[in-house]
């Protein structure tokens, strides 16, 4: 069972991934050289692709998880093993 500690940290985590998802700078500056908005553009693109995979992360089954960590030195198995995390 999840302590409240964790779905308060789950839920924030949620937030932050819908934050990074929705995030966008578009103001347009015309100052602004082709470098500077390629710049602009690329930080939004990765600050949504961040946001896209937080939101995956967040509704992965542990199954899902392990198969991720596997060949990784911290495996779930492992994890809860070492009083990391709660089983």
């Amino acid at each position: 069972m999840k302590t409240t500690n964790e779905n308060a940290t789950r839920r924030k985590l949620i937030v932050l991934s819908q934050w990074l998802k929705d995030y966008s700078n578009n103001c347009y500056d015309s100052n602004e050289g082709v470098v500077e908005s390629q710049v602009r553009v690329g930080v939004n693109t990765a600050l949504n692709q961040i946001g896209d995979y937080l939101d995956e992360i967040m509704f992965m089954s542990n199954e899902q998880i392990d198969t991720e960590l596997v060949g990784g030195e911290l495996t779930r198995k492992t994890m809860v093993s070492e009083g990391k995390i709660n089983n």
